[in-house]
């Protein structure tokens, strides 16, 4: 009964984002790789708010997650409350509404389609190693909820910041990018930054 509740529940979520107008993010997307390779490609995604970014030194950017969330995570951040994405247990329900499902699984397809390469980073190390990063950004539109981290997430990654779960369906809108706001995104320097957000 509590699976169909809440499989009801993320639906009207779903459906509302669509009867509310979508807002405007950045997607940025960090791809990192060193040199010897101990752990293959790293690859962290963030989210700026449309509305946050002033100029390319004031804006708001959180943590977005669309892999290994939880039923239980959508529904608790859609209300507003803290979240641990890091967290699961045998009552840690997974079961989405197929409409969910099938956007879930566009997610990272439609944000690495749309992206453009605006920075690349590198870096040596005296013993020899190195690390190249580069750096993306898609900008996008669709309804996504912003909650706190909690539990792990806080206590072993240090991630106490918002962080960002999609509701529904996002798509690419190139526009943004023409817009004031997005050159100035386009001109952030992501250089002097450390990411950790990868589960």
């Amino acid at each position: 009964m509590r699976n169909k509740l809440s499989c009801l529940l993320i639906l009207f979520i779903f459906f509302l984002g669509f009867s509310q107008e979508d807002k405007g993010y950045f997607v940025i997307t960090i791809e990192s790789q060193t040199v010897p390779k101990y752990h293959g490609l790293e690859k962290y995604y963030w989210i700026i708010p449309f509305d946050s970014l002033s100029d390319s030194s004031n804006y708001k950017a959180s943590p977005f997650y669309f892999e290994g969330i939880s039923n239980d995570n959508l529904e608790n951040c859609s209300k507003g409350l803290s979240v641990d994405l890091f967290t699961s247990t045998t009552d840690t329900n997974f079961n989405f509404p197929e409409t969910y499902k099938n956007e879930m699984v566009k997610f990272e397809s439609t944000i690495l389609s749309g992206r453009k390469k605006v920075q690349s980073i590198n870096k040596k190390w005296s013993n020899k190693g190195k690390k190249k990063t580069e750096v993306f950004v898609t900008p996008i539109k669709g309804d996504l909820c912003f909650c706190r981290a909690s539990g792990v997430m806080t206590s072993n990654f240090g991630i106490s910041e918002l962080i960002a779960i999609p509701k529904g369906k996002i798509i690419v809108d190139q526009s943004l990018l023409n817009s004031d706001k997005g050159k100035e995104v386009l001109q952030i320097d992501f250089s002097k930054y450390t990411y950790s957000n990868k589960i």
